[in-house]
């Protein structure tokens, strides 16, 4: 069979043939991939970013904050250790996180200091994902507004993080009626295996773009209000392109366990289990739908009554996409890279449009193919542009960011990368690859006949 042959029978239903092939080349990819508390779709944001959440504790007549963390373990530079006596493969990392509360005269009224120490067995690779450290630092103290200092210090290459510009209102509880602590933004876990537990999303103030099912949870002191207790929130969000439909969100349901909010790790995750103490302490769970939202800025008002009482709430975050391809950002390469899967009058109406409309085209395209319409995040179109990333970045020869173009590229893009690679070159004959993918039993054999780094798909085989 001839490679142009080939291609016309593979392009004869482009979308399909490209979804069932990606099923195919991803080994653990799913449709509809589960949402695990504590599991996130997406990679995470490289930066430090931290929150502060003020929760009432076993003692009222102390304040209760919380300093949740995460930092990216490549903010810290490996090197060999200094002592003979160390393994040959070992590498280290030491650093050094602070955290300091002042209060409004400006007197430091709590302090923490964390030694940080890594190790591995190689040096880290410049695409490797190394993964976060996460962590809480707890705090009791007097009530007041305060003001925190964040840092965190590479001990190696002198790196340094440090914020001084939040603050965080440690309160009392005033054993009213009803009385809420500071709502944060969480994941809930009910499995058999470890009872109901509450996962920060620990972000910082963001959420990321298709992030786990989320919501909002708080401590409640509420003597007698089980059955009059009634939630009410709202969403309003400015999405960052303007060209998409902003849809408020409201809703009524919730989660009530009995207890306080025991923080249960403070390495590796932050966890509160619920910590019994007495009947009228609660702790309110409210599902918020935030795998609905796209990327942009939100703020959730949260009103909570027990027919008495009244307590509003105020929650705003920025719901963001940090790896987001970059081919999908580029408005040109985006549509280009189309031409691949969709019809040539599908591409026409993206490209006759205006920008908004033509943009709104664009979404409508990939929301008609979109396998899970239960939430935002469309993982077919994602793993698409991720792939358009990866032959830009593999196969651009003389043209800047023509890697899609190519034939490798083509087939990258619709196929996968493939299993394997034999590299042929030999002198006095031109550089050849060859493409095997054991999962669809095809073999791609690619010739560079001038030179230009441009490799031509100049036979296909079916094994």
């Amino acid at each position: 069979m001839t490679c142009c042959q080939d291609y016309s029978r593979r392009t004869q239903s482009p979308m399909i043939k490209f979804v069932f092939l990606l099923l195919l080349s991803i080994p653990f990819f799913t449709l509809s991939q589960e949402r695990v508390p504590g599991k996130e779709s997406q990679e995470r944001p490289s930066l430090v970013t931290f929150e502060a959440v003020s929760i009432f504790g076993p003692d009222s007549s102390k304040a209760y904050v919380n300093i949740h963390y995460r930092i990216p373990r490549s903010f810290f530079v490996f090197v060999k250790p200094s002592d003979p006596a160390a393994p040959k493969d070992e590498f280290v990392a030491r650093g050094q996180l602070q955290v300091e509360l002042f209060d409004e005269q400006d007197v430091s009224v709590a302090r923490e200091i964390r030694s940080i120490a890594l190790t591995r067995t190689s040096l880290p690779q410049i695409e490797e994902r190394q993964g976060d450290i996460e962590g809480a630092i707890p705090f009791s103290l007097a009530s007041g507004q305060l003001k925190i200092v964040f840092e965190v210090d590479d001990l190696e290459s002198g790196r340094s993080f440090l914020d001084k510009q939040r603050s965080v209102k440690a309160q009392l509880v005033s054993h009213k009626s009803l009385d809420l602590s500071s709502p944060f933004l969480a994941l809930i876990d009910s499995t058999q295996q470890y009872g109901i537990r509450y996962l920060a999303m620990n972000h910082g103030t963001n959420v990321l773009y298709g992030a786990a099912h989320g919501g909002v949870v708080c401590q409640v002191y509420c003597p007698q209000c089980d059955s009059a207790l009634k939630i009410h929130w709202t969403l309003h969000g400015e999405v960052e392109n303007r060209s998409q439909q902003v849809r408020d969100l409201n809703g009524t349901q919730f989660n009530l366990v009995g207890g306080l909010l025991d923080l249960t790790s403070r390495e590796g995750s932050v966890t509160y289990e619920p910590k019994p103490f007495g009947s009228a302490w609660k702790i309110l769970y409210v599902p918020v739908a935030l795998e609905l939202l796209e990327p942009g800025q939100y703020k959730l008002v949260l009103n909570v009554t027990d027919g008495k009482e009244q307590f509003k709430h105020e929650v705003s975050f920025r719901l963001i996409w940090p790896n987001r391809p970059i081919s999908l950002i580029d408005w040109d390469i985006a549509t280009d890279a189309l031409r691949f899967i969709a019809k040539p009058e599908e591409i026409d109406k993206i490209l006759s449009s205006s920008s908004e409309s033509g943009m709104e085209a664009f979404r409508a395209y990939w929301k008609k193919h979109d396998p899970d319409t239960t939430n935002a995040y469309n993982e077919i179109m994602v793993e698409y542009y991720r792939r358009v990333d990866e032959t830009i970045r593999q196969f651009s020869t003389i043209k800047e960011h023509d890697g899609y173009k190519t034939d490798r590229g083509r087939i990258y893009i619709l196929d996968g990368p493939p299993t394997h690679v034999e590299r042929s070159l030999l002198p006095g004959q031109p550089a050849r690859e060859i493409w095997t993918y054991d999962n669809i039993k095809k073999q791609f054999v690619f010739t560079e006949k001038n030179k230009s780094g441009n490799y031509i798909l100049t036979q296909s085989n079916t094994l």
